[in-house]
């Protein structure tokens, strides 16, 4: 079974990410990908697995457009 909750925002190296679906990520909402591809973020998630014998497994996502 697993648990998936959504952020504003997220803190990546001292830098501020937020999603542009909720009504304060309207100044951080857009990132680069590769370097070079700018895209706008629409959500982010903190998705946990309990995966084999105890074991957790945990990624944060965004979802981008």
């Amino acid at each position: 079974m697993g648990i998936v909750t959504s952020f504003s925002h997220v803190y990546v190296e001292s830098l501020c990410y937020r999603a542009a679906t909720q009504p304060q990520g309207k100044s951080a909402r857009f990132a680069y990908i590769c370097g070079r591809i700018q895209v706008e973020i629409q959500w982010i998630f903190k998705i946990d697995i309990d995966y084999k014998q105890r074991q957790k497994l945990s990624w944060t996502i965004a979802v981008v457009h």
